[in-house]
């Protein structure tokens, strides 16, 4: 019995190996009419069978789901296994159909047409730039809204979802009024050190952040703002190094840029504000000043100092910036 089967599978594999040319193959949908009765494709007598841009008539199968079956036979007269495709077919994909309608709702289905109409014009495409989308009568909290819409065959397409958060005071612009800072603790809405400002809708303000009584080491700096309505944002924060206790005088700003960094040699600061840079420090990790330069230059060259990590700390009128480094 074991050489039998052994036979076998040797005769199978020479089977295998043997080419023989295809030379017929067709195709059928759903239901197989019977070798050699599905629809006919010309092909080309060889060892492939490739279909490229192939067209297959769909106009008289009903809407749904259908299965496509493709198989072809040899000079052998011997048939494949089919190859199955599975496809929807929807009448009116056939010819295109222009878009002729379009609505939008929140969060439940008021049915088709029944929705909140967009005006358009009629198209293949539907595109909605700068569309303004009525928003006052939602509840705050987290809504979606479903964008569908109908073309010339009165056939509607799946909604589009997008997630928004409502806010009722964001609805109309609010302009900011109040704006506070605080270091590492917060101590609570409203009792945060004060920062003067102009009140508007953008509000783009230097502040001087004291240091007096700070450790030395990793500082996070805190900002928030208060609107005309009273709601205050969400904190933004900033991270800096304090490597040595500052005078009175010194107060810490943050509106500079420090480039290269990493850096081989030259050190560039670059200023938001209009300070003058009277002078220039650079600090290793213990402490210790390694390059000072008393000049109004923005450059300084770290090109003699050993690879490792500094602190740049610049000197503009009465304020001091202060960056950690990267010298390779």
């Amino acid at each position: 019995m074991k050489s039998i089967l052994t036979l076998l599978v040797l005769l199978l594999f020479r089977n295998l190996y043997s080419q023989s040319d295809i030379n017929q193959a067709e195709y059928y949908f759903d239901t197989d009419p019977g070798f050699g009765s599905a629809n006919a494709i010309t092909v080309s007598a060889g060892n492939t069978f490739t279909l490229t841009n192939y067209s297959i008539a769909t106009q008289n199968l009903p809407e749904g789901i259908h299965f496509l079956y493709i198989r072809c036979k040899d000079a052998n007269n011997k048939w494949s296994l089919p190859i199955r495709k599975v496809m929807y077919i929807h009448p009116n994909l056939n010819a295109s159909s222009p878009i002729t309608n379009a609505e939008y709702y929140f969060d439940t289905d008021t049915g088709f047409g029944s929705a909140n109409a967009i005006t358009i014009n009629a198209g293949n495409t539907l595109t909605l730039a700068n569309y303004n989308i009525a928003t006052q009568n939602l509840p705050e909290g987290i809504h979606f809204l479903y964008i569908r819409c109908k073309d010339a065959n009165n056939k509607w397409s799946l909604p589009m979802r997008k997630v928004m958060y409502i806010h009722p005071n964001l609805i109309a612009t609010s302009p900011i009024t109040n704006a506070e800072y605080f270091v590492d603790t917060d101590p609570g809405v409203g009792l945060a050190n004060a920062i003067s400002l102009t009140a508007g809708t953008t509000v783009n303000q230097s502040f001087d952040v004291v240091t007096n009584g700070l450790a030395v080491g990793n500082h996070n700096l805190f900002v928030r703002v208060k609107n005309q309505d009273g709601v205050w944002s969400v904190i933004s924060k900033k991270v800096f190094t304090l490597t040595s206790p500052l005078s009175v005088s010194e107060n810490m700003f943050f509106e500079a840029k420090v480039y290269p960094n990493p850096t081989t040699g030259f050190v560039t600061i670059q200023l938001a504000q209009n300070e003058s840079i009277r002078k220039i420090e650079i600090i290793d990790m213990l402490g210790k000043i390694v390059v000072s330069q008393n000049s109004s230059s923005n450059t300084i060259d770290l090109e003699t100092l050993h690879s490792g990590i500094y602190f740049i700390k610049a000197f503009a009128d009465e304020k001091v910036f202060l960056k950690k480094i990267i010298k390779q």
